[in-house]
């Protein structure tokens, strides 16, 4: 017999049938937030990852600058670097200017009576008498060492204070600092042909080097302040041989010991990945891991004029290839010593110096900016005194006998 069906049971099975499709439309629906959650929180965790890797990249690039040192001396300089000044130019204190460098984010000034400090909105943040006969400067970071050539005087400087000072037993012939606040003094005396000492931000002397046959020509701390690299030159066989010695700070054994027949060897100094740019007559050796590794920058024919090493950008070289160097090429390389770019200039280049965002070009009565890619950003007229320049961020700075001036690219 047919079984029998009433509208009532029709409509239940309908309702069922429906509640089930909607159950697996939930369902579904469902499924997909959650899908689209576990996505979202892979990807989140992804982003996280990456991020702390970049954090964990961006700590090591700059961990000598992150240093417990160097951010409480960033705590008591912030705050005086500080406010505006009267403008551009600011006078030089003192008869004549002598040097300027960057530091601290503004500029140091070393004139042949004092040393000051400005930010780069033109505020005086200190003047300080050296009483120096031939007063030199070099900075790094937040450090600035000025020493007395021929003399035996010496400072270790920060923006907010004098750190140490001093005299040593031997006529000063050169020096150095590090982005960690170590500095290292060339002299020599009648028994010893060359002798460093490398001391702490407190002046307490922690590593000593002479030699009687070796002449140092420069001297360079990596920016940890861990290693010292000295270039000189000696005689054997007739013959004049440049050097480079590489020592860890505290070890008496040469970490390694380079010579050289080909160029003679006036400069060193250490980049941000502690390759070593050791800057000679005819090429410029690119030293890596401390001495396991070389190349080098050939000039070719022309006449090396200028240059400059920059911690964090590298180097840019200047090189005549005229008599009267009216004309020439600028090479710019970076940390590792690889090319950037190559480009032909002409004018009588005075001064070049290279920053991260530019290179700036001083030559007679102009100053020029180029960028990391080597294009031109423009060229500005300055004073036809003018002798020294330094980039820093997208300006220039340039220095004459009695004032320093700006230029904006």
């Amino acid at each position: 017999m047919a079984q029998k069906r009433t509208i009532a049971d029709d409509g239940g099975n309908i309702a069922r049938a429906k509640g089930r499709s909607q159950n697996r439309k939930f369902a579904e629906k469902s499924n997909k937030n959650i899908g689209r959650s576990k996505i979202a929180s892979i990807t989140i965790k992804i982003a996280l990852v990456l991020l702390a890797v970049v954090l964990l990249i961006g700590w090591w690039n700059n961990r000598v600058d992150w240093s417990c040192t160097n951010i409480a001396q960033c705590a008591k300089d912030t705050s005086k670097m500080m406010g505006p000044g009267e403008g551009f130019p600011i006078d030089v204190s003192g008869s004549r200017a002598v040097d300027i460098k960057r530091l601290a984010d503004g500029i140091g000034v070393l004139s042949d009576t004092s040393f000051s400090i400005h930010n780069t909105q033109s505020k005086t943040v200190d003047i300080r008498a050296h009483y120096m006969s031939s007063p030199a400067l070099e900075t790094s970071g937040r450090y600035a060492l000025l020493y007395d050539i021929g003399g035996k005087s010496y400072r270790l400087e920060a923006v907010s204070e004098t750190l140490d000072s001093g005299r040593t037993d031997y006529v000063i012939t050169g020096g150095c600092v590090s982005r960690s606040g170590r500095y290292a003094l060339l002299s020599n005396e009648s028994t010893k042909l060359s002798m460093v000492e490398i001391r702490e931000i407190s002046g307490e002397v922690i590593h000593k080097w002479h030699s009687d046959y070796f002449y140092i020509t420069d001297v360079a701390l990596s920016g940890d302040g861990r290693y010292v690299a000295m270039s000189g030159f000696n005689a054997e066989g007739g013959k004049m041989v440049s050097a480079v010695v590489i020592q860890k700070v505290g070890e008496k054994k040469d970490a390694a010991r380079l010579t050289y027949t080909d160029s003679e060897i006036m400069a060193i100094e250490f980049t941000k990945t502690d390759t070593i740019l050791a800057v000679g007559s005819t090429k410029t050796f690119v030293i890596k891991d401390f001495g396991e590794s070389t190349s080098v920058i050939s000039y070719g024919a022309s006449e090396l004029v200028c240059y400059d090493v920059d911690y964090e950008s590298g180097i840019a070289i200047y090189l005549s290839t005229s008599a009267d160097l009216s004309a020439g090429t600028v090479i710019c390389c970076d940390t590792n010593g690889l090319e950037r770019y190559k480009n032909n200039i002409s004018g009588y280049i005075l001064d070049i110096s290279l920053d991260s965002s530019i290179c700036s070009v001083l030559s007679r009565g102009t100053v020029s900016a180029y960028s990391n890619t080597g294009k031109l950003l423009g060229q500005k007229e300055v004073g036809v005194g003018s002798f020294c320049v330094i980039a820093l961020g997208s300006d220039a700075y340039i220095a004459a006998a009695s004032q320093v001036t700006r230029q904006a690219f």
